[in-house]
């Protein structure tokens, strides 16, 4: 290392250690850990720029030396400086302004759920009278077990179109009262979590009929009869550019803490939006740039943490459709149990032509399409609804053994 640059670490270092013993409530020397570990990787970059854009001419060599530097500085100490960061900022306050903190990141990422519980309340009230002569109809248990995948739906207008032609398969209007319902289960489903409660999906319910004639064109085998016999279908659309959305969850957060009374916290508004920024892999970017940014920013974490998982484990990062369908998946599976109390058939599809679909409906291409679920009534049978529940009761969907699934802090073992 050349002379300049040790003065320059141990300048940067001195001042720094003056201004720690000027604020009392700063432990000194967990505050040197973190300087020291901030201002070696921070002048690693800045003598890199510099050899790189200042002397490349005059020591070629140089450069090289620089960068290896700088990569090893990089990887070892940046889980240093992450730790020393987080102790300095809260545990070095001091315990009444510590414990502030903490409550103001802990009520920072709850204020937002109370006004939607609020606004669903209508629609959950509306549920729950649907079932007031049988009570345990509402229970979880009783959605679980009841909810099966409805492989025909009966048709509102009580036809029975021919399938030999595919193409000429007319759609059947909806039935006003199922689409209510699946519309007040979709309000519900919105109460589903998401990370930092940014909620990066959209739902879209299809009950007209020229917008099921287009969406059935682009779904595969007999899921395109399916959309067009059930009374409404719901698109979930996954959004891979969640950071487009940064400004309305900002401003949807200080509303949401203005109505409260309480204050807006800036420094952890932007701590939450670089959390969202490396997790969601959602850059406001061209898909295609977006997908490279996002292959190399997870590799490079991936490589990272070969040598940090030791001090400091980095977590595994996802691609930005597979993070937001993860998301998005949440509220199809509150849906589908929501559907399942109410007695309203649905069946959860893959089987389908996503872009043909966006281009059907117009759906901005940013938006992916993990799945579609088709709601309605149930087709009717030979057999009455009554021995039709009672086959479902005795004889419910199989699934593997439990101690095949389950297991208890050991895997494989039950």
């Amino acid at each position: 290392m050349h002379t300049y640059q040790i003065l320059f670490i141990t300048t940067s270092n001195i001042v720094q250690l003056c201004v720690a013993h000027r604020v009392s409530w700063i432990p000194l020397h967990r505050y040197q850990i973190f300087l020291v570990a901030r201002h070696l990787w921070l002048v690693a970059v800045a003598i890199n720029l510099l050899d790189h854009l200042l002397v490349p001419c005059v020591f070629p060599t140089l450069r090289m030396s620089s960068l290896l530097t700088w990569m090893i500085c990089w990887m070892a100490l940046l889980p240093v400086s992450s730790l020393s960061w987080s102790a300095v900022s809260v545990e070095s306050m001091t315990p009444t302004r510590s414990h502030r903190t903490r409550r103001n990141i802990s009520t920072f990422h709850s204020f937002s759920f109370t006004n939607n519980r609020r606004q669903s309340s209508k629609s959950t009230r509306l549920l729950q009278t649907n079932n007031d002569n049988n009570q345990h109809d509402n229970s979880l248990e009783f959605a679980v077990r009841n909810r099966y995948a409805c492989k025909a739906f009966e048709r509102f207008d009580g036809q029975q179109p021919s399938r030999q032609d595919a193409s000429s398969y007319p759609a059947s209007p909806a039935n006003p009262y199922i689409v209510r319902h699946a519309h007040d289960c979709l309000d519900l489903a919105r109460q589903a979590p998401s990370a930092y409660n940014i909620q990066p999906y959209k739902l879209l319910l299809i009950d007209d009929v020229k917008q099921k004639q287009a969406m059935a064109k682009y779904c595969l085998g007999p899921n395109k009869f399916r959309v067009l016999d059930s009374d409404c279908t719901v698109i979930f659309l996954a959004d891979r550019q969640v950071l487009k959305t940064l400004k309305l969850y900002r401003d949807f957060c200080r509303q949401q803490r203005e109505s409260q009374g309480k204050t807006y916290n800036t420094k952890v508004m932007r701590k939450t939006q670089l959390y969202i920024a490396i997790f969601s892999s959602g850059y406001p970017l061209p898909r295609v740039l977006s997908a490279i940014v996002s292959f190399f920013f997870r590799t490079a974490m991936s490589v990272l943490n070969l040598f940090s998982q030791f001090v400091y484990p980095l977590p595994t990062l996802a691609s930005a459709e597979t993070w937001a369908a993860k998301q998005t998946l949440l509220v199809a599976m509150i849906y589908l149990l929501a559907c399942s109390s109410q007695q309203i058939a649905t069946i959860p599809m893959e089987g389908i032509n996503a872009s043909g679909i966006r281009k059907a409906l117009k759906i901005p291409s940013r938006y992916a399409i993990p799945l579609i679920v088709s709601t309605g009534t149930a087709a009717k049978t030979s057999t009455t609804t009554t021995e039709i529940q009672e086959r479902i009761e005795s004889s419910p969907s199989r699934r593997y053994p439990t101690d095949q699934v389950i297991y208890r802090n050991v895997f494989g073992t039950a």
